[in-house]
């Protein structure tokens, strides 16, 4: 009877940190899709920010007429 009694306890208690287990890896995935997915999407939130609308060529600016110098050099 005592028998019976432990290996119900053993059964139990590794069905039990079996389940346990099984939760937590589970947990990690989602957790590390989900940081993986949030990353990619600040990237891409990123990206778009730092990329022109347009393409600027040299012809649209020379539009503007001669470019010149703000400051003159100083002659010593």
């Amino acid at each position: 009877m005592e028998v019976m009694v432990a290996i119900v306890f053993f059964v139990t208690t590794a069905t039990f940190v079996l389940d346990s287990q099984i939760q937590t890896r589970l947990l990690w995935q989602t957790l590390s899709e989900t940081s993986l997915t949030q990353r990619q999407m600040e990237e891409q939130k990123l990206s778009q920010t730092l990329r022109d609308d347009y393409d600027q060529k040299w012809e649209d600016i020379s539009a503007f007429g001669q470019i010149e110098a703000l400051a003159r050099p100083t002659e010593f």
